[in-house]
């Protein structure tokens, strides 16, 4: 009895490590350093190049370039973030009546399915604009 009591302490202990290890290097992965005070001074700086409209403008040209670099995927990508903006109200219904017909009982997976790629949809839309932007300022072939 003391031997089984033993062996399993030791398998839930050698379960729980593993669990460590696999949180610690498997779903976290660290992509930058931890923020330090010796980077509070380069804040200023960062402040200036927000607030600075010379940069804005920049960046504007640099989306503009993007856009003239690569025409048909720009437009492409305007197609999509336009379908995904403009069919947003649409979308909450669908997640609303779908969300509700799913919950009840004996109800078909298919109201939950519809729900569930409505509300992928649905959430894509700001991700896919800051892609975008990322994706046209990239394009432009800028270095900054």
């Amino acid at each position: 009895m003391v031997t089984t009591d033993t062996q399993s302490y030791e398998l839930r202990n050698a379960i729980d490590d593993y669990i460590n290890f696999i949180d610690e290097h498997i779903f976290w992965i660290r992509s930058s350093p931890a923020i330090n005070f010796d980077e509070v001074k380069h804040l200023p700086v960062g402040i200036r190049w927000l607030f600075s409209p010379r940069n804005w403008t920049e960046v504007i040209g640099h989306l503009f370039a993007g856009i003239s670099s690569s025409p048909a995927k720009a437009l492409l990508g305007f197609l999509v973030i336009g379908v995904l903006m403009g069919n947003r109200r649409r979308l909450r219904r669908i997640i609303r009546e779908a969300g509700v017909t799913a919950s009840h009982l004996g109800a078909k997976f298919r109201f939950t399915v519809t729900s569930f790629f409505a509300t992928i949809f649905y959430a894509a839309a700001w991700p896919s604009i800051f892609g975008f932007l990322g994706w046209l300022l990239k394009a432009s072939g800028g270095d900054e």
